[in-house]
């Protein structure tokens, strides 16, 4: 049976790696943030930002 310090030291590690795995994930989340906020204000908010959208087809040329 381990002793009580490994335990706490053992729970402190994982604890430890839950917390960078939180934070790795947060940053993903913000990234995803600013590309959201950044496609919300174009035209085509479906157009990736700095895109140049197309010209619309002309019917009369066809």
């Amino acid at each position: 049976m381990p002793a009580a310090s490994e335990t706490v030291e053992a729970w402190s590690e994982l604890l430890q790696d839950k917390i960078r795995i939180i934070d790795a994930r947060m940053a993903q989340l913000a990234a995803l943030h600013a590309d959201l906020d950044a496609r919300a204000r174009t035209a085509c908010p479906l157009r990736p930002v700095g895109q140049a959208a197309e010209p619309p087809a002309n019917p009369a040329t066809g």
